[in-house]
């Protein structure tokens, strides 16, 4: 099973491309980000991290904090279904993290993480997804102190690079950082 957090962040230099690991789904938003630069930060065996979270959830935060300072020390983020546990788990431990969106499944997350944390945040929702994954995601933009919810029509949980990509871009090229609803 193979999970992604992936880092996207602004270059002066639209041609840069750094060395970068594209897996999964979010390989398909190479297409959508020109004239950005793309970091990915690929997270692999699950079962062991399971089995050692605490620790693991500390390297993973750690791995993400050298990402970012290779994309210049500071960087937007998107995690998709348990990497976007870790990017609150990294905006939460300080990284320095603008603004970062993360897909709908919020379970299992502290309420006192999700409060702390003051990074303005995006949270996407199929809108044709389960009743409790749209809980989960109203759930966790209202504990954000900077939360916000975009719903996307007729999309599941699996939301279509192609139904995301303009949403994040739209997020992450706002001024304020506000798309979507409360």
């Amino acid at each position: 099973m193979l999970e992604q957090a992936g880092l996207i962040t602004k270059s002066r230099d639209a041609q840069r491309r750094p060395g970068r690991i594209s897996l999964g789904p979010l390989q398909q938003v190479d297409t959508w980000l020109d004239g950005y630069r793309r970091l990915w930060e690929g997270r692999f065996d699950k079962m062991e991290k399971i089995l050692a979270r605490v620790q693991a959830v500390a390297r993973e935060v750690e791995d993400l904090a050298a990402v970012v300072a290779e994309a210049g020390g500071r960087a937007m983020a998107y995690g998709m279904s348990s990497g976007a546990a870790l990017v609150l788990e990294a905006v939460g431990a300080g990284l320095p993290i603008s603004r970062f969106a993360r897909d709908a499944d919020g379970g299992g997350l502290p309420d006192a993480l999700l409060a702390s944390i003051g990074t303005p945040g995006l949270v996407v929702a199929g809108g044709a997804s389960p009743g409790w994954m749209m809980d989960g995601a109203k759930a966790v933009a209202a504990r954000l102190r900077e939360g916000t919810l975009q719903v996307i029509p007729d999309q599941t949980h699996n939301v279509s690079i192609a139904a995301l990509a303009p949403v994040l871009e739209a997020y992450f090229l706002s001024p304020s950082g506000r798309t979507g609803s409360r």
